[in-house]
């Protein structure tokens, strides 16, 4: 894990930039798809949960640079545990969010965590992409 990140240190800002972009408009689209195919095949919930996952992720994300940004910024003694106990509250807080969408209605959650699932695993592709041409041009 350590040279995984000490390769994902190595990509230049406007690469992640980049990539966040890549990634957030792909969800959406992959969103309002899921969406109308669902509506289409007459199953509105799993289609609203893709969605609904989706956005779970992409806000996720943004609150990871938010808080990046906000912990680079105020520079305390320990910025791994600071980081650390965001990223476990934003879990948390997924956690019972979709947890409340699979008691609320099924496939509704069952779609949720496929979103969030598929967009995850978008952007680890889409990364992992990014840093192979990365290190391809350094070669």
């Amino acid at each position: 894990m350590e040279k995984f990140i000490t390769i994902c240190q190595q990509l230049p800002l406007p690469e992640v930039g980049k990539i966040l972009r890549r990634v957030a408009l792909t969800g959406l689209g992959v969103g309002i798809i899921a969406l109308a195919v669902g509506i289409a095949i007459n199953h509105v919930f799993i289609g609203l949960g893709i969605a609904i996952g989706i956005s779970i992720g992409l806000f996720n994300i943004r609150m990871i640079v938010k808080s990046v940004a906000k912990v680079t910024e105020l520079s305390p003694a320990n910025p791994k545990r600071m980081l650390a106990v965001k990223a476990i509250y934003r879990l948390a807080i997924s956690t019972l969010v979709i947890i409340a969408l699979v008691v609320i209605r099924f496939n509704l959650g069952a779609g949720a965590v496929a979103g969030v699932a598929f967009l995850y695993i978008m952007l680890m592709a889409v990364l992992m992409v990014s840093i192979y041409k990365s290190v391809a041009r350094t070669l």
